[in-house]
């Protein structure tokens, strides 16, 4: 499926050009910042959000990539946006998967997960401004480390 509507915008650099200042740089201090990751643990995938008034981990057992659990990650992070009701605010969703974001904003899409996810993060920016943005993994930022610690830490279900 090709879908050229994008309201959201999605920030990608290498990780030589990486630093903090970049970062502070595109968020002001009234942006509301979630963190989003998806890890490989023995037999299940970890993953986990952080974001205001938010710490949630979980196992998925139901899907069988890390990109499948990322993408997920960033569709629930929408859903409690879209349950708090925000309404012109800036809301960034930070993630250390290039591959994830970067087919996010492709506009060839062969994924239902990342079609709905398209989809929500559209319905979104029509009130908010929406900004996905790649962070490098274990480079000390801490909303990335607090998520991928929760992530490593979800529950098993039983």
């Amino acid at each position: 499926m090709v879908n050229f509507r994008k309201k959201f915008k999605v920030s990608l650099c290498c990780k030589a050009e990486w630093n903090d200042t970049n970062l502070e740089l595109m968020l002001s201090n009234s942006t509301s910042r979630w963190y989003t990751d998806g890890l490989k643990m023995s037999k299940e995938i970890g993953a986990g959000i952080v974001g205001p008034r938010t710490k949630h981990s979980t196992l998925m057992e139901e899907f069988p990539s890390i990109f499948q659990a990322e993408v997920f990650e960033i569709n629930r992070c929408i859903e409690i946006n879209l349950h708090r009701n925000y309404r012109n605010e800036r809301i960034a969703i930070l993630s250390d998967s290039q591959v994830m974001l970067k087919t996010i904003f492709s506009y060839e899409i062969k994924s239902v997960l990342v079609q709905e996810c398209r989809e929500r993060l559209n319905s979104r920016a029509e009130r908010n401004q929406v900004h996905l943005i790649w962070v490098p993994g274990h480079r000390d930022v801490a909303g990335n480390e607090l998520v991928n610690e929760l992530a490593r830490s979800a529950p098993p279900r039983w």
